[in-house]
C-alpha cells in the first residue's frame, strides 16, 4: 500500500514541525479519525495531529504532498474494503524494538482517532473487544529481542490491521459513528 510513502521521510517531515507524535502514531490517528468518519482533508488530520493549523502551514511543498499522499492512500484502501489496509510502521529491516514501539504508538493513535470521533450509538462486541485488545497492544513491551518475539510482533500486527478494517467496516455499515459505551 505504501510502496512510494518512505516511514523515514514521513518521520523526517514530522520532526521538522518538532513534532512529538511518530508517523505510526500519526497514522493510527488518522485511521481511526477515518473510522470514526470524522476527517475528510489531509490539512484536517494534520491538524489534529500536530494541534495547531499553524504547523500545517509550516510544511514544505515537498513534505505536504508526502503526508497527503499518505492521507489518500490509506483512506482509498479502507474504502475499497478489500483488505488491502495495511499500517504505516518502520520496515522490517528496522530494530525489533523499535517496530514494536512503533505498533504501540500506532494503537495509541487509532484509539485517539476513534474517541475524537465523538458518537451516539453502541458497538457491536465484537468491536468492542477489538478495541479492548487494542488498549493492550498500546501498552505492548518494547523489549522484543529473539525469534519468538519477532513471530509474535507479526501475529499482532497482523491483529490490529485486520481488526482497523473491521471497525471501518461495522461503522461504516452501520451508517454512521458509534460510542464505545
Amino acid at each position: 500500500m505504501f510502496t512510494d510513502l518512505s516511514y523515514r521521510a514521513a518521520d523526517a517531515a514530522m520532526s521538522g514541525l518538532h513534532s512529538l507524535i511518530s508517523p505510526a502514531e500519526a497514522h493510527g490517528t488518522l485511521a481511526g479519525l477515518l473510522c470514526a468518519g470524522t476527517v475528510n482533508d489531509c490539512d484536517s488530520w494534520l491538524v489534529a495531529v500536530l494541534g495547531n493549523a499553524d504547523h500545517v502551514g509550516d510544511l514544505s511543498a515537498e513534505d505536504h504532498s508526502l503526508l497527503d499522499s499518505l492521507f489518500d492512500a490509506t483512506r482509498r484502501v479502507l474504502d475499497e474494503e478489500m483488505y488491502s489496509f495495511d499500517l504505516f510502521l518502520p520496515d522490517d529491516e528496522a530494530p525489533l524494538n523499535e517496530r514494536a514501539q512503533a505498533l504501540g504508538e500506532w494503537c495509541r493513535g487509532f484509539l485517539y482517532g476513534l474517541g475524537a470521533g465523538g458518537s451516539h450509538q453502541t458497538w457491536p462486541e465484537e468491536c468492542k473487544e477489538i478495541v479492548r485488545d487494542l488498549v493492550e497492544i498500546a501498552r505492548l513491551d518494547q523489549d522484543a529481542e529473539d525469534e519468538a518475539d519477532e513471530a509474535a510482533l507479526m501475529e499482532l500486527t497482523e491483529y490490529v490491521r485486520v481488526g482497523a478494517q473491521l471497525i471501518h467496516s461495522e461503522l461504516r455499515h452501520s451508517g454512521g459513528k458509534k460510542t464505545l459505551h
